[in-house]
């Protein structure tokens, strides 16, 4: 079997890591690890239980290929009945992503990148943002800060975006999410959001990007981010490059 990049997979484990928040309803991913390998795609609609509606045809399960683009895809209706029974014979040969022995038995394989593949790729274009205001201060309520209020989850933090990067289109808009992988081998789903796609935020919870850079920075869980701690790091900004429309990679590291 082809396996599957270890991007993808740490990004279905946090989804599944994820279900308690709000935005997550019922999610769940299982890998068949059982011969013959699987290469239809299949959706099924259930309604208590009963399937009700079901499509097959060429349209991956990612985001790309549900908005518009430059590829076409057709998907032919097929039979509910048949095709939730077909789901359920693969169910039973698959394997749930976060099971303790996924990886002895699917191939998970390693796509992390680093700075020096990326250098050797100068077509490929990069933004640096600031973590500081334009006053060079760190935002009080805003930025990494930006849950530091009452009734708010402290770590709830975004990256800004200025006007002018938004307006290239660097990143996806129309709140399209878009996997960003970073130097220290994470993986992080990211969307534009805010007035004028004035922010980088974790969809899938607001603190989850305060944690990581929280992390980063050494600076406790939920405590308030200074300006200090970002000179004492060696950073105030991170620098972002596109990898295709739908991958960056994110460099916090400190500089040598």
């Amino acid at each position: 079997m082809d396996g599957i990049p270890s991007s993808w997979h740490n990004e279905f484990k946090e989804l599944h890591h994820c279900k308690q928040l709000a935005t997550i309803d019922d999610f769940s991913c299982s890998y068949v690890y059982e011969m013959p390998a699987v290469r239809s795609n299949l959706y099924v609609w259930t309604k208590e239980g009963n399937p009700t509606t079901a499509f097959m045809g060429s349209a991956p399960f990612c985001q790309d290929a549900f908005l518009p683009s430059t590829v076409e895809d057709i998907m032919e209706p097929v039979d509910p009945k048949e095709s939730l029974v077909f789901y359920d014979t693969i169910c039973n040969r698959s394997m749930f992503c976060t099971h303790a022995e996924i990886e002895e038995n699917v191939r998970v394989k390693n796509d992390d990148l680093t700075l020096t593949e990326l250098s050797s790729q100068t077509a490929l274009e990069h933004v640096t943002l600031s973590l500081l205001t334009k006053d060079g201060t760190i935002g009080r309520k805003s930025g990494l800060n930006w849950g530091q209020r009452a009734h708010r989850n402290p770590n709830q933090a975004y990256i800004p975006v200025p006007i002018e990067i938004a307006r290239k289109r660097f990143f996806p808009n129309e709140k399209q999410q878009f996997t960003v992988q970073t130097d220290d081998h994470k993986s992080l789903i990211l969307r534009l959001e805010q007035e004028k796609d004035k922010a980088l935020t974790t969809p899938l919870s607001n603190s989850l990007l305060g944690e990581y850079f929280r992390r980063r920075l050494g600076v406790g869980n939920g405590d308030f981010v200074t300006e200090e701690d970002l000179y004492r790091y060696g950073r105030t900004d991170v620098t972002f490059t596109k990898i295709d429309e739908e991958q960056f990679y994110m460099d916090f590291s400190r500089p040598c």
